[in-house]
């Protein structure tokens, strides 16, 4: 069998356990994703609008933070989860 390698992650900030307060926490840089995403007009008798937004240039610049940190983040709750079931 292979050596099991376990990777650092040296984020500071505390670590919301749990499936209800991750999910909660993971909506806050979801909402910023979408603050440049405007309804302009809607469709009358259909489910479908209108939506004006910055472009995806720098829509992805800015979300590009965003995913990162969340990535980090999801990192670190699954090693504290890992480390909680194997010590």
């Amino acid at each position: 069998m292979g050596q099991t390698k376990f990777a650092v992650v040296t984020d500071s900030r505390p670590l919301p356990l749990g499936r209800g307060s991750w999910t909660t926490h993971s909506l806050g840089p979801a909402r910023q994703a979408y603050l440049s995403h405007a309804v302009i007009s809607t469709h009358p008798g259909s489910q479908s609008y209108d939506v004006s937004w910055e472009g995806r240039s720098p829509y992805d610049n800015r979300c590009r933070t965003l995913l990162v940190d969340q990535m980090r983040l999801g990192a670190k709750n699954l090693s504290s989860v890992v480390n909680g079931v194997y010590g």
